[in-house]
């Protein structure tokens, strides 16, 4: 979706800047609509926090600063 793709950016740099903190998965739910079921992916884009295999948190959004608000959060967090 066109929200979607203008996190691109957003998403890679997150990535990047908290590589030593956390792993970030990109899922296509077109592709993968099973991973989209189990997180309760009603709108997207979402972002979906885990630790230890289970999950902390999750938000759905395109607001760059939300999203990146959510990051730090999750990691400082948990």
């Amino acid at each position: 979706c066109k929200p979607c793709k203008s996190l691109d950016p957003v998403f890679e740099s997150l990535s990047k800047e908290s590589s030593s903190s956390a792993l970030f998965y990109n899922v296509d739910v077109d592709e993968c609509d099973e991973v989209a079921a189990l997180n309760g992916a009603l709108t997207i884009p979402l972002f979906v926090s885990y630790r230890a295999g289970k999950r902390l948190d999750k938000f759905s959004g395109s607001d760059e600063a939300k999203v990146r608000q959510f990051v730090t959060d999750s990691i400082e967090k948990y």
